[in-house]
């Protein structure tokens, strides 16, 4: 991992939000997700995306359930931040390794988890009153079920403690923790929202006559009065003409 390319996104993103604070970006495999240390803030990306080689086999592999804690403090009077970051590695699964082996990650990787950096740190940090929707999670679709029994963040406690994932689907369930997403996806997003309030409205709406007999019932009451009422109409045309 460069953690020169890591400190130089981080630089360049803070000074565009908070120009008259400095801040520093450092790495510390020792952090406790835990044990935060007061004043420190802690942020959890559970779904960054990253490459790993095994170091015995070569196996290659990405995955797009890398965790990443972070570690955040600002000085308010001091106008000085700190962050420090802990990356969870994994294990090969082709080989069956024992060795955990650190995650690589592309420019656009970083990049990425940086923006979610920044918006935890203006939230968790500043304050500030930030609009949530403009960020969620990015679970990938068709990337295979994540291989929890490999995942150091999984064998400590950490990927899996704040959330139960339906059997048989890995990690892809919805989303707890928002990504940031570009404008242009918040329509698309927000209409696929809509649709699944719709769509939980119909099922509620289902399960209230879930029971067989009931519905039978209700058919047959229905049913009854649509015939009464028919009758009645065909009575009163009949005599109107008289």
């Amino acid at each position: 991992m460069n953690m020169d390319f890591w400190r130089a996104v981080f630089k360049e993103q803070i000074e565009a939000v908070k120009p008259r604070d400095v801040w520093r970006l450092t790495m510390d495999q020792s952090l406790d997700f835990h044990n935060v240390a007061s004043p420190w803030r802690k942020s959890l990306q559970e779904h960054a995306h990253g490459s790993f080689t095994c170091s015995r086999c070569y196996h290659s592999w990405s995955s797009h359930h890398v965790v990443i804690l972070f570690h955040m403090h600002l000085e308010r009077y001091e106008k000085q931040g700190s962050v420090r970051m802990r990356t969870f590695r994994q294990r090969c699964y082709q080989c069956s390794s024992d060795k955990y082996e650190e995650p690589q990650f592309s420019e656009e990787d970083v990049i990425h988890s940086v923006e979610c950096l920044i918006f935890s740190i203006r939230k968790k940090c500043y304050g500030e009153h930030l609009d949530d929707s403009r960020l969620f999670e990015v679970v990938h679709e068709n990337r295979g079920p994540h291989k929890h029994e490999h995942c150091e963040a999984c064998h400590l406690g950490i990927h899996n403690a704040h959330y139960r994932w339906p059997r048989g689907s890995g990690h892809h369930r919805e989303p707890q923790r928002p990504a940031y997403l570009p404008a242009s996806l918040q329509e698309s997003k927000a209409s696929s929202t809509t649709y699944s309030s719709l769509a939980t409205l119909k099922y509620e709406a289902f399960a209230n006559h879930a029971d067989a007999s009931s519905c039978w019932e209700c058919c047959a009451s229905f049913i009854f009065i649509a015939f009464v009422i028919g009758a009645f109409l065909v009575y009163w045309n009949k005599n109107k003409y008289l």
